[in-house]
């Protein structure tokens, strides 16, 4: 089997608290919007390939099939649970390529972004859980490869390069069941070039930045095996104020991850990447590009790839009704490792040595399996009712 790379070595997660829920819910739907957005349109690939001079005459009519009521999700015991991946792929790497045989080879991309959302049909509720792409997990035979052990976020690479049915995010979807012990019911992938490029459809996004930082450690794509090092990252520079951002700049906003001072967190980083999303999200409702022809054919013609998922086109729109039933006062959110928003500690993962595991900072389950966390998600999806639930108040 290839060498997969498990990613940079990454500094103890930090326990801060996790953000507000209502934060948490509008990055995480609009996300999903953005991205079902893209990947509806892209998919319309066989009506393009009989008459794409039909689809841009009559846009309304093929819109309309994304607003029809096909079924229903699939779900376990009424609750619909699907992952969020976002891959570190650079723009001028490839999916895939010619070999020197000249047969086709795929490259491997790192989920750097994993999220698993599980929603309750009967009351709207939503419950994420954002896992750390370091977790020690294995990776389960199959074809001619044995079972092995990497870095959660290879999950996705792993299972594309070496033709796992289904692919990278059915391997990545089956890794994340065995570690929370749910089922996974849709999948989505979504690379940074396509959000680039998505910024740039809409015309930017205006953008308040809240503290000035500069980052002298950006990773300067194609020069990552310069010979002086210096000249393998950018230095970046944003102001404080209102700035109005392009596709290229709005990525380097949300992937900064060095700046000096307070925005060299994660913390501020998911801060960032929030109004990044939230501002895309205000600019394309604000326009109307969705019955402009030619926008739609634009964006079709460049998503392509970089948007994916195994969810059934037939299935796409009933999303649309999930994301507006969604109660944002009942949203709970869980980083796994990470405080909870009242303080308690999960005690559910740890750092072991790193000689351990050839140099690498890794995460491990602390019971050494995952009885423990799939415990602590059960109790989150179905919390004990309160014992003085439908107790009649004692008379005054």
């Amino acid at each position: 089997m290839k060498y997969v790379d498990l990613g940079t070595i990454q500094p103890r997660i930090s326990r801060k608290k996790t953000k507000t829920r209502s934060r948490y819910t509008k990055l995480f739907v609009w996300t999903l919007f953005l991205f079902l957005l893209g990947y509806g349109i892209y998919s319309f690939k066989p009506i393009a390939q009989k008459g794409i001079q039909l689809f841009l005459q009559g846009p309304s009519t093929v819109l309309s099939f994304l607003r029809q009521d096909t079924g229903k999700l699939s779900q376990t015991d009424g609750r619909t649970n699907f992952l969020l991946l976002g891959i570190d792929k650079r723009s001028v790497v490839p999916y895939t390529y010619k070999g020197a045989d000249g047969t086709t080879e795929k490259n491997g991309f790192l989920s750097d972004t994993i999220i698993v959302g599980s929603y309750n049909q009967k009351d709207g509720s939503l419950v994420l859980f954002s896992l750390p792409r370091d977790l020690w997990v294995q990776i389960p035979a199959f074809g001619d490869n044995s079972s092995q052990y990497s870095k959660l976020n290879a999950a996705y690479s792993i299972g594309d390069m070496y033709n796992y049915p289904g692919g990278g995010l059915a391997l990545s979807s089956k890794v994340n069941e065995q570690v929370l012990g749910i089922p996974i019911h849709y999948a989505f992938r979504i690379d940074f070039e396509g959000f680039e490029k998505t910024i740039d459809l809409i015309g930017g996004v205006d953008i308040i930045v809240d503290n000035a930082f500069d980052d002298y450690m950006y990773p300067r794509e194609g020069y990552e095996n310069a010979s002086r090092e210096s000249d393998r990252y950018l230095h970046l520079h944003f102001d404080s104020g209102l700035q109005h951002m392009d596709g290229a700049t709005a990525l380097q906003f949300v992937r900064s991850r060095h700046a000096l001072g307070i925005e060299g967190s994660d913390f501020a980083r998911s801060q960032r990447q929030q109004k990044v999303l939230l501002a895309a999200k205000e600019k394309a409702l604000s326009l109307s590009w969705l019955n402009n022809p030619s926008q739609l054919k634009q964006i079709y013609t460049t998503l392509g790839e970089m948007v994916q998922t195994n969810a059934p086109i037939a299935e796409l729109p009933l999303f649309v009704p999930l994301a507006k039933k969604i109660d944002t006062g009942t949203l709970q959110n869980y980083v796994l490792g990470a405080l909870s928003e009242s303080g308690e500690s999960q005690e559910l993962l740890y750092n072991p040595p790193m000689e351990q595991f050839g140099g690498a900072w890794v995460l491990a389950p602390l019971s050494g399996d995952w009885s423990d966390v799939h415990d602590f998600v059960k109790s989150k999806l179905n919390p004990p009712e309160t014992e003085q639930a439908g107790e009649s108040q004692p008379e005054q």
